[in-house]
């Protein structure tokens, strides 16, 4: 469940830190999240058949969700450094952000 927690904070976070314009993509881009999140939850098991992943496949789809989730969450702070119409601190978190999941992603894959 720890996961799921880290998706919370990380979308709690960019919503207090940043205010993307309310237009068609910044909405589908929400439904997406939500969607991946419902694949995650979908996908989680009790222990036991997670650690059976040759006959539960639960335990990929779980992580190929979690990678894709990290991949979107990237993608906002990608977009803010791209989009952002504030100030400079904003696209310089945004950049400091950037640089720091693709070190955690490349990591974690």
């Amino acid at each position: 469940y720890l996961a799921l927690v880290a998706i919370w904070i990380d979308k709690t976070i960019y919503d207090a830190r940043f205010a993307p314009a309310d237009n068609l993509y910044h909405r589908f881009l929400e439904v997406v999240h939500i969607l991946v999140l419902g694949f995650v939850v979908q996908h989680i098991r009790p222990l036991s058949m997670m650690q059976d992943t040759d006959n539960d496949p639960a335990t990929f789809c779980f992580t190929v969700a979690l990678a894709v989730e990290a991949m979107l969450t990237l993608n906002r702070y990608v977009d803010v450094k791209r989009n952002v119409k504030g100030g400079p601190e904003a696209k310089h978190d945004a950049a400091s952000d950037v640089r720091r999941r693709i070190v955690a992603l490349i990591v974690f894959s």
